[in-house]
């Protein structure tokens, strides 16, 4: 086979296991695995979402996917989906976990900072919390509970 004809085969190949997905159906599922309503070359059917371990997330209806068809098998669809418009923009190197609809985050910055955002709180639950270095407070402050003070 010459060259040009091994690329398109390849090609062929590839797009019948690669596709772009639209998610028609957001809701919850309680399954082992959690599956959407995808939507693709104006077919329809189920999809299981696909995230790194340690991770996971209910992406909303028209967000866009990469969906695969495991094992080359058209019903047997993994997705991977994402929100490119919503996107949060980084540097190199800079690392950004976020929620594309209500724009909340924990970054990595370039210069080794973590920043953390919320337009509404922010909750650290633990028997124990230490905070070592100089800390700065702007805003109100409310204690609830005991607090004991020591140094200078």
């Amino acid at each position: 086979m010459k060259p040009e004809g091994l690329k398109r085969l390849i090609a062929r190949m590839i797009s019948k296991i690669v596709r772009w997905a639209a998610i028609e159906d957001a809701r919850s599922d309680d399954g082992p695995y959690q599956t959407q309503q995808v939507t693709y070359l104006g077919k329809s059917g189920e999809s299981v979402a696909w995230y790194p371990y340690g991770y996971n997330a209910l992406a909303p209806e028209d967000s866009l996917s990469l969906m695969f068809a495991a094992q080359g098998q058209a019903e047997a669809r993994i997705h991977l989906p994402g929100s490119p418009e919503d996107r949060i923009t980084v540097k190199p190197g800079e690392v950004i976990f976020y929620h594309p609809m209500k724009k909340q985050y924990v970054y990595l910055d370039e210069f080794g900072s973590v920043r953390i955002y919320s337009d509404n709180a922010v909750f650290i639950e633990a028997p124990f919390v230490i905070v070592q270095g100089t800390t700065f407070h702007q805003g109100n402050m409310t204690i609830s509970g005991d607090l004991t003070v020591t140094g200078n």
